[in-house]
């Protein structure tokens, strides 16, 4: 589904928490996703998170809906769901991009999402994460970087901090 960078592979540490560096993993740069809907949008993420997880794609996939119900957008086209999740085992994250906008029941277009996924009994450690992100959201040529970037350009961005 993704391609791995076996170079960044060695920064990833799945057990470490407190910057995107530490949970998103090499493939986690999903780009070009075919979606009509933000519901297919969370559901191929949901199966690309089952495979990091070990999860079943469909309890990620209604937790990150149940999320978006109660609003994760913020703004610019950028919705960040997040959930916690019983079985998960480490904080996870997501950098996804559709190959055309999604268009949210509010009329938004959505352009990209970062998703967040973390253990049921999980500290703060993702609010660190949430703080990076809305970071990186705030200066244009990093946004325009992410919506036009190849992977490994959004990779090294997001995981430069």
């Amino acid at each position: 589904m993704a391609i791995f960078l076996g170079w960044t592979l060695k920064r990833w540490r799945p057990n470490a928490v407190g910057a995107l560096a530490d949970i998103l993993p090499p493939d986690g740069v999903l780009l070009h996703l075919k979606a009509a809907s933000l519901a297919s949008a969370l559901e191929q993420i949901g199966a690309f998170a089952a495979e990091v997880t070990g999860l079943r794609a469909s309890l990620i996939h209604e937790a990150l809906m149940a999320r978006v119900a109660q609003g994760v957008s913020v703004g610019q086209g950028v919705l960040i769901p997040h959930a916690r999740l019983d079985g998960l085992k480490r904080i996870v994250a997501i950098y996804a991009r559709p190959l055309t906008p999604i268009m949210a029941e509010d009329g938004t277009a959505i352009t990209m999402l970062f998703v967040l996924l973390a253990p049921k009994d999980a500290d703060a450690g993702h609010l660190k994460v949430l703080a990076q992100v809305a970071g990186t959201l705030r200066s244009d040529t990093s946004r325009q970087m992410l919506l036009t970037g190849t992977r490994e350009e959004i990779y090294s961005l997001l995981t430069a901090a």
